[in-house]
């Protein structure tokens, strides 16, 4: 057995473990630096590349240990050197490459919460979260008629909830965005708060908007909860759960999922009245029931849902 036939098999897993250790780690250090995400589907590949040249170098590396011990003694060293340098090359391909796509995933890539204040009042005590509790921030005050940008990095997997909350004349605002319309979920998002606090997401394909006000602590009785629902968007306000109570989940056939499709809805909550605003294209309905029991109390039509007041909010005294 020639030294030097074991010596190119030893050389040969070298190469198959650093070929994509380098490749690697130079997409790794371009990505940072260019944040291109055409160089994240090129380390997904560069991993799955790496795995096949893993193998293809342990299976050399298996060879040369063997022709390594028909070699005489003093011809066993350089071989010997050579493979083990292969092997642990080898298998720090396996840390690296799981630590390199930690590092992607985590960061992620980057964005940007813009909120555009058009009312005449500051927006106090604003904070985001994207993602669920992904990524969560305070956002500096929005003075009135001022726009505040905030940039951040979304991870690549998270959930696609788009959250903002805030304060207004007295009022606590969460506007929750559960569904984008694109590009991307993580995407650049604006929330355009108008002069008639209503708040329109240029990209959303539902937007849950949430207000309450605590005139008397946060356990008071006459506290008003708001929910408005889209703005031109389609969806069931079934979906409403927090702060109902248990016969909105149980009572069906009360119409909240109009066969129409409903395209504006509202719940207000005080005291022991909810109010139901819902609109179609075809019509809509105005409803207020028992808060504790469901009961109706009185009901009348509404206008269809029109471009012209899908923006509209529901009416806070």
């Amino acid at each position: 057995m020639k030294t030097q036939a074991v010596q190119r098999k030893a050389t040969v897993a070298c190469i198959c473990a650093l070929a994509p250790l380098s490749v690697g780690c130079s997409v790794y250090v371009a990505w940072r630096l260019t944040n291109w995400q055409w160089l994240e589907v090129a380390g997904l590949f560069t991993i799955l590349t790496g795995l096949l040249l893993t193998l293809v170098g342990f299976v050399f590396y298996l060879s040369a240990r063997s022709d390594i011990r028909k070699l005489a003694k003093d011809q066993r060293r350089e071989p010997s050197r050579r493979s083990t340098i292969g092997l642990l090359l080898l298998l720090l391909n396996f840390p690296v490459a799981a630590t390199l796509a930690g590092q992607v995933m985590s960061q992620g890539r980057p964005s940007a919460i813009t909120i555009e204040n058009r009312t005449t009042t500051e927006l106090t005590d604003v904070s985001y979260f994207w993602g669920s509790n992904t990524l969560a921030g305070e956002i500096e005050p929005v003075a009135a008629g001022a726009t505040v940008t905030t940039k951040c990095r979304v991870p690549l997997v998270h959930f696609g909830l788009v959250r903002i909350n805030y304060s207004i004349e007295g009022f606590d605002v969460e506007i929750r965005v559960t569904e984008r319309k694109g590009p991307q979920p993580w995407s650049p998002i604006t929330f355009t708060v108008e002069e008639d606090n209503a708040v329109v997401v240029a990209d959303a394909r539902y937007v849950e908007h949430v207000v309450t006000k605590h005139l008397g602590g946060p356990e008071a009785q006459d506290d008003k909860l708001i929910y408005d629902f889209g703005h031109w968007t389609s969806g069931s306000i079934r979906r409403v759960t927090e702060g109902m109570p248990r016969w909105w989940e149980q009572v069906d056939g009360l119409g909240y999922e109009d066969e129409n499709v409903i395209r504006k809805a509202s719940i207000v909550v005080e005291g022991n009245e909810v109010r139901i605003d819902c609109k179609s294209l075809s019509g809509g309905f105005l409803e207020r029931r028992s808060f504790e029991t469901g009961q109706l109390i009185d009901r009348s039509v509404s206008e269809p849902a029109t471009p012209e007041n899908r923006g509209q909010q529901p009416t806070v005294q």
